[in-house]
């Protein structure tokens, strides 16, 4: 990974330090919204009731079930997990994993059989075909490779710009590699 590239093999970082070096992306976002609003001039948007619909629209919801509560704790179980990662060393895609089944185990009861069965398995086998081009050229050596080739042109770059080629070169091999999926 660009992690090890920069810090040397076997380092990781926590996913807070990850994300504090995106930050510049999170500043280019404002920007865009910023200019986009400037653009189409939302100072006068005629937004209709406003404020006062969406008031009425949260008393008509009423309070919180209780199946949205349940979720709710289980989305604050996910969370609680994946900031302690760093102290229990778990990796985070086992929340992940985790999470939706406990939605669906008898006494908490918040999934049911029909969203099961109106779960799209095209789409699960899709994203599967296009993890699996990933594993096989890991098992061909195309990382190795890719590691050879570009890590003597990211030594010295700072981890913004690391950040930036990498978001970049996975965005081109995205564009010719999906194709094959």
């Amino acid at each position: 990974t660009a992690t090890q590239m920069i810090y040397g093999a076997g380092t990781t970082l926590p996913w807070y330090t990850q994300s504090f070096y995106l930050w510049p992306y999170c500043l280019a976002c404002l920007i865009t919204i910023w200019l986009l609003t400037k653009i189409n001039k939302t100072k006068n948007f005629d937004i209709g009731t406003g404020k006062t619909f969406f008031a009425d629209e949260l008393k008509n919801m009423g309070s919180l079930s209780i199946t949205e509560k349940k979720c709710a704790v289980v989305i604050l179980m996910l969370m609680a997990f994946l900031f302690t990662q760093t102290f229990h060393g778990l990796p985070a895609y086992w929340g992940f994993l985790i999470a939706p089944i406990l939605l669906y185990i008898p006494g908490i009861k918040v999934g049911t059989d029909d969203a099961i069965k109106k779960l799209n398995i095209g789409v699960m086998v899709f994203i599967v075909a296009c993890m699996s081009i990933g594993t096989v050229g890991t098992h061909l050596g195309v990382t190795q490779l890719m590691a050879v080739v570009l890590a003597p042109m990211l030594q010295g770059l700072s981890p913004f710009l690391v950040c930036i080629f990498t978001f970049w070169f996975g965005a081109v091999a995205n564009v010719l590699v999906t194709p094959l999926a």
